[in-house]
C-alpha cells in the first residue's frame, strides 16, 4: 500500500498489468542549494487571518457564496473533510464535503492544473445531508459519509465520471464520520467511524473486492482495556456499549500498513490498532496549543513519520497539528483564531500544497512553503521535535 495525500492508494487485481517498458532514468540536473526556511512549530507568520509556522505562505482560494472561477458555481457552504486525487494531465482534484443539512450537503470538486491553479469547480454528490468525513477506495473514488441520523456512506467520482452511489459500508443508518481501507493479500476491508457516544467502529469485508455497493460481512470493534487487545463481533449492540465505555465519538481514521489510527474526540485520544496482532495502544492528543478536540487525521504518504490532525473547537488554537510517531513529539503547522474548526486538510499529490478550510466562515486556503520544497521533502533540514506546540 502506498499513501498519497493522507489516504491509502493501491492497485488491486482489477485490471491487466501493463506490458509497456519502463522508461530509462533521466540524469537529474545539478541545482544550486536552496536555503531551508520552513520551521514547523514556530508560529511567527501572520497572513490571511492565519498564524503560520515560519517559512509558510497562505492564500485564500475559495469562499462560500463566491464564484470559484469566472462564470463558475459559487463555493459551497460548510466545507468539511477533503481528499486530493492525481489527474492524468499532472494536475489534481480536491474533493470537499459540505456539512450543510436539509439535503443541501453533498460533495464538490476543485480541479487544479499542474501549476496549482484552479481550472474547474463542480458538484460530484448531491441530495445528501451533513456530509462530514471521507475516505477513498483502492481504485481512487471518493467516499463521503453523512453525519446525521440514519446517514450512509456514498461513493462518488472526483472527476464526475459517474453518478454517486450509496455504498454498503454500513449495515444500518447512523452518524457516520470517516472511512479507510486495509489490504491483506487479495482481501480488502473497510473501516468506518461513527460520531456518537455509542458509535462502534464498523468493519466491512465485501464479497467483491472491486465494489463497495455489493454484499459483504459487517463486524464491530470490541476493545479489551485490561489486555490492550481487541476483537470483532456481529453484535452491534454489544459493540455500541463497548464504544461508549472506551472509544466514544470517533472521527478521523487513517491506515498505514497494518496499523489503523482513529481519534476519539470526546476523550481526546488517538487509538492505534495493530490489525494483524489484534493489539492496540492509545495516546493523548492534548499537547500545548492542541487543546481542543481532534478531528480528521492524515499523512502525506505511507512513509511519512508525521500524522497530521485538524482540530474541532473554538478559540485561538484551532489549527493543524502534527504528531511524530517515532518520538511522540507534537508541533503546530498553523492556527486560526475564531469560533470555527479547521477542516478539509489535504495535501496535493506532489506535497507542495497544503489545503485547509475554516468551516463556519466557509474559507479555503492554499498553504505553501517559501523555500519551494514539498512538505514531506527529506531536505527539511530541521528536527521537527525541536519546535513544540
Amino acid at each position: 500500500i502506498a499513501e498519497v495525500t493522507g489516504v491509502q492508494t493501491c492497485a488491486l487485481p482489477i485490471s491487466a498489468p501493463t506490458t509497456a517498458p519502463t522508461a530509462a532514468p533521466t540524469a537529474a540536473a545539478t541545482l544550486p542549494p536552496t536555503a531551508i526556511t520552513y520551521r514547523p512549530g514556530e508560529l511567527t507568520a501572520s497572513m490571511e487571518g492565519l498564524l503560520l509556522s515560519t517559512g509558510l505562505n497562505a492564500s485564500l482560494i475559495a469562499a462560500t457564496g463566491v464564484p470559484v472561477i469566472n462564470n463558475s458555481t459559487a463555493f459551497h457552504a460548510n466545507p468539511d473533510a477533503a481528499l486530493t486525487f492525481a489527474a492524468p494531465d499532472g494536475g489534481w482534484v480536491y474533493a470537499s464535503n459540505s456539512e450543510s443539512g436539509d439535503w443541501k450537503g453533498g460533495a464538490y470538486a476543485l480541479r487544479f492544473d499542474r501549476g496549482g491553479a484552479i481550472v474547474d469547480y463542480y458538484q460530484i454528490l448531491n441530495g445528501t445531508s451533513k456530509n462530514c468525513g471521507c475516505g477513498r477506495t483502492p481504485w481512487d473514488t471518493f467516499l463521503s459519509c453523512e453525519e446525521q441520523d440514519n446517514g450512509a456512506c456514498w461513493e462518488a467520482s472526483p472527476f464526475g465520471d459517474f453518478a454517486a452511489k450509496r455504498t454498503n459500508l454500513t449495515r444500518v443508518g447512523g452518524r457516520y464520520e470517516s472511512a479507510a481501507f486495509h489490504l491483506n493479500g487479495t482481501r480488502v476491508s473497510y473501516y468506518v467511524t461513527e460520531d456518537v457516544k455509542d458509535g462502534p467502529l464498523t468493519r466491512f469485508v465485501p464479497h467483491d473486492v472491486t465494489s463497495v455497493t455489493g454484499p459483504g460481512a459487517h463486524a464491530y470493534l470490541l476493545l479489551d482495556q485490561g489486555s490492550n487487545t481487541f476483537a470483532w463481533t456481529a453484535d452491534r449492540e454489544a459493540a455500541a456499549e463497548n464504544a461508549k465505555d472506551h472509544y466514544r465519538t470517533c472521527e478521523g481514521i487513517n491506515i498505514q500498513g497494518d496499523a489503523l489510527y482513529m481519534v476519539s474526540k470526546e476523550r481526546r485520544e488517538l487509538f492505534v490498532l495493530d490489525l494483524r496482532a489484534s493489539t492496540y495502544v492509545k495516546v493523548s492528543t492534548e499537547s500545548g496549543s492542541f487543546g481542543n478536540q481532534p478531528d480528521q487525521i492524515l499523512r502525506i504518504h505511507d512513509d511519512d513519520p508525521v500524522l497530521y490532525f485538524s482540530e474541532e473547537g473554538s478559540g485561538p488554537d484551532s489549527g493543524v497539528h502534527g504528531w511524530v510517531e517515532g518520538t511522540g513529539e507534537w508541533f503546530s503547522v498553523l492556527e486560526r483564531a475564531g469560533s470555527s474548526e479547521t477542516v478539509g486538510v489535504a495535501f496535493s499529490p506532489d506535497g507542495r500544497h497544503l489545503y485547509v478550510a475554516i468551516q463556519l466562515e466557509g474559507l479555503l486556503f492554499d498553504v505553501t512553503r517559501d523555500d519551494g520544497f514539498a512538505f514531506d521533502d527529506p531536505t527539511l533540514g530541521v528536527e521537527i521535535g525541536r519546535a513544540h506546540v
